[in-house]
């Protein structure tokens, strides 16, 4: 199982289209974000078709820049909860496992001015976020002067603002393969390099999945790296904590038990009626899970 994160800086071209469809050959992503599409509306049915994904949701472009996207394959269960310019959120489970958590997809502003923003919108999503939660994309800030290659020093609180908003979040970088920088840039005769697109979670997040392992990638076409993190190892076992379960099977005489009744009502979570199925699976998926626990 596999999860890619890429600002692919604009996909109208051909050559766009074909470096993300080598991307995706090569690594096989079951779920792939997708930023600065620069995409109208109404295009995620086309794209998934030529990606030969099942299912997808679009941020559209704001004038000629922006546009987010996020495709899956079938064998991934995704409930969307919000979006913007810059995130989409959900709850994810892929159909071998019974652990729910939160991916965010998300995309820092690119303004220095406008940053504060989306680290206002983090910590709204820190609320929301209960459970395992994986933030991944290009926050468009370093973490410290370290995390760049050339030119002048970064702005010390731009970087304490992007710290401060990780801690209030509870969360922490993952630890990756490949070169460092995942941003480059010449600028006349200097190449700037910096470390601007991250994969963060939470402690439930990493102590669920013990030997995550992500990857940076190529540029491609792109001035941005492709992220890709693999929640498999080489034999293809799982590395969750939790074994596959086995088949739930509701017993009618639970009905008579308060703590089932309320156990369901817990977990079912109100939903738009956009995105009804998705939310109806995830909602019977937490139900049994958690039903299957108080049984045992």
């Amino acid at each position: 199982m596999a999860i890619a994160s890429w600002n692919a800086r604009g996909l109208n071209g051909e050559e766009a289209m074909r470096q993300l469809r080598f991307l995706i050959k090569n690594n096989r992503p079951e779920v792939i974000f997708l930023m600065e599409t620069k995409l109208t509306k109404d295009k995620v049915a086309t794209m998934c078709k030529q990606l030969s994904y099942d299912n997808g949701f679009e941020v559209p472009r704001i004038g000629l820049g922006g546009g987010l996207m996020q495709l899956w394959k079938e064998n991934v269960m995704i409930s969307v909860q919000s979006s913007s310019y810059n995130h989409i959120s959900c709850f994810i489970s892929f159909d071998n496992q019974h652990l729910s958590w939160h991916f965010s997809g998300f995309y820092g502003h690119p303004a220095v001015s406008n940053r504060h923003m989306t680290w206002e919108l983090l910590q709204h999503l820190r609320i929301i976020a209960h459970g395992p939660w994986l933030v991944m994309g290009d926050f468009n800030e370093v973490l410290s002067q370290a995390d760049k290659n050339g030119g002048g020093l970064r702005n010390e609180h731009q970087i304490e603002a992007f710290r401060n908003t990780l801690e209030v979040c509870k969360l922490q970088p993952l630890d990756y393969r490949g070169n460092q920088f995942t941003w480059q840039r010449f600028c006349e005769d200097d190449l700037l390099q910096e470390r601007l697109d991250w994969a963060m979670v939470n402690e439930e997040w990493k102590d669920s999945f013990t030997s995550a392992s992500l990857t940076h990638l190529d540029f491609n076409h792109s001035d941005h790296r492709a992220l890709l993190l693999t929640l498999q190892d080489e034999t293809g076992s799982d590395l969750l904590r939790n074994r596959k379960r086995p088949r739930f099977k509701f017993e009618n005489i639970w009905s008579n038990e308060s703590e089932c009744k309320e156990i369901i009502k817990k977990c079912w979570k109100p939903f738009s009626s956009s995105s009804s199925l998705l939310a109806t699976m995830s909602n019977i998926q937490a139900c049994s899970t958690n039903l299957s626990t108080w049984h045992n």
